[in-house]
């Protein structure tokens, strides 16, 4: 019962922080303009939209994981819940393990929403040289409405601005993207490889949302900003750096290593493979599936080996 309390808690937590807010509103500015930015990009466009969409979605969403971890864990040693919650019956496994779980939750919605935004910038975008203003007005109508919401909401009943907008969205987002789908031309992309494609994107910042809770357990919000950054970018050349041919056993044993350790997000990027019409197989979203979730089951127990050793009291003031 104690880790789902935890677990559902810190996702409300992560949800209600305002950089996630800010960042998930950025996202979607940038998001439904990029159909019109890309209007007159000769039989291109449709590709610019899918690969800037969804390198944003990846970028941001690792972004706010990065900061939300950091955020509820260092806030919570801090102020001294974490000395609590360890004088009643929970274990430091349970706490980490419901924070892993709680900030991969929030992660996996901010990319959900992302995605719909996604989906709608496609269906904008879906003639070359036309327009959708229906599509592209009703995207931001839908915004201003979550908005407007969440303000009176939060004036009613001073409840959660930010929370109340998200859960708002949940609800708006789906729906409008189902009326995009009827109203727009039939884009010339294949809807659900997009999709499969959108769900390996989910799987990297899911990953990345568990190192970051990782490195919150040792470090402050700069120096996990700061190693995220490396192994994102070093996961990125992973293939180029330890894939390498040498005649050296040892030399190809540290190779071998430290490509197991890095996450290879090369494997979760395949925006190019959607725009060239290549399908992506269904055996590959389930093998990045079952990699994505040992990946994680095997950082959180860095994780609890690192929460184990923590001094925890010294830190409330």
């Amino acid at each position: 019962m104690s880790f789902w309390k935890i677990a559902a808690n810190t996702f409300l937590e992560s949800i209600r922080e305002p950089i996630y807010f800010i960042m998930l509103f950025c996202a979607f500015i940038i998001i439904g303009n990029m159909p019109g930015l890309t209007l007159f990009v000769f039989f291109q466009q449709l590709k610019m939209v899918i690969d800037s969409s969804m390198a944003t979605t990846l970028i941001f969403g690792m972004i706010v994981l990065v900061l939300s971890a950091s955020n509820t864990l260092a806030r919570e040693m801090r102020n001294g819940t974490v000395l609590l919650l360890m004088s009643k019956p929970v274990h430091r496994w349970v706490f980490v393990t419901a924070k892993v779980c709680g900030i991969i939750a929030s992660g996996v919605l901010f990319t959900v929403l992302c995605h719909f935004a996604t989906l709608i910038a496609i269906f904008t975008a879906s003639d070359q040289f036309r327009f959708n203003m229906y599509s592209y007005v009703g995207f931001f109508l839908v915004l201003i409405v979550a908005l407007a919401f969440g303000l009176f909401m939060n004036f009613q009943r001073n409840s959660s601005f930010s929370e109340l907008t998200i859960k708002s969205l949940v609800v708006l987002l789906p729906i409008w993207t189902l009326v995009c789908k009827f109203i727009c031309d039939k884009p010339e992309v294949d809807i659900s490889n997009v999709m499969y494609a959108m769900v390996l994107v989910s799987y990297a910042v899911s990953i990345m949302g568990t190192l970051a809770v990782v490195i919150a357990i040792k470090f402050d919000v700069v120096a996990n900003l700061f190693f995220c950054t490396i192994l994102f970018f070093g996961g990125l050349l992973s293939g180029y750096l330890f894939q390498r041919e040498t005649d050296f056993v040892l030399i190809k044993l540290i190779q071998n290593l430290f490509y197991a350790i890095l996450p290879n997000w090369q494997y979760f990027w395949l925006a190019d493979s959607v725009a060239l019409g290549r399908m992506i197989p269904g055996k590959y979203l389930l093998y990045g599936g079952l990699y994505t979730i040992l990946y994680i089951f095997v950082v959180s127990f860095w994780a609890i080996a690192f929460f184990q050793t923590r001094e925890i009291a010294k830190d409330s003031r």
